[in-house]
């Protein structure tokens, strides 16, 4: 990958801060007694789909107002076809995005289902994480990195 744009690297950074967020409520709600499954669920897809918005951004795309998973990574996968496959994750989680949150008489999640979320948009964020190498290291160490603008 060609170094991509401080600016576009700043924004994905702000998604990938809010994704994380997502995975740490998620985890949470986990662990609480009872464990909050719908609303667990729901934070995975978030994550998921945070990080893939995030990766978009980097590669200069406006991301979609959609919470379909697997369009952003056939997008992503445009930018970038090394990337794994993630399209089983992608599919599980994009239930998550609404049906778990409302009473739509269909089946609520389980615990089980709630944890593979969690190791499944982990996988997502581990696979983009690996794509964007500057976005590895901390911010102030990046920008450090950047070179200097010259104004005259």
């Amino acid at each position: 990958m060609t170094m991509a744009d401080p600016k576009a690297l700043q924004a994905a950074r702000e998604w990938f801060d809010i994704a994380e967020g997502d995975l740490r409520s998620a985890k949470l709600l986990l662990e609480a007694d009872p464990p909050e499954i719908r609303s667990a669920t729901f934070h995975c897809q978030q994550a998921a789909e945070k990080y893939l918005k995030g990766f978009l951004v980097v590669h200069g795309e406006e991301p979609p107002k959609i919470h379909i998973l697997e369009v952003l990574l056939e997008r992503a996968e445009q930018h970038d076809p090394s990337l794994p496959n993630l399209l089983g994750d992608a599919s599980v989680l994009t239930t998550f995005a609404v049906e778990p949150r409302y009473p739509l008489g269909g089946t609520s999640p389980r615990l089980s289902d709630a944890r593979d979320a969690l190791a499944r948009a982990g996988r997502i964020r581990d696979a983009i994480q690996a794509a964007i190498p500057e976005l590895s290291q901390p911010a102030e160490e990046a920008e450090s990195k950047q070179p200097e603008s010259t104004s005259e």
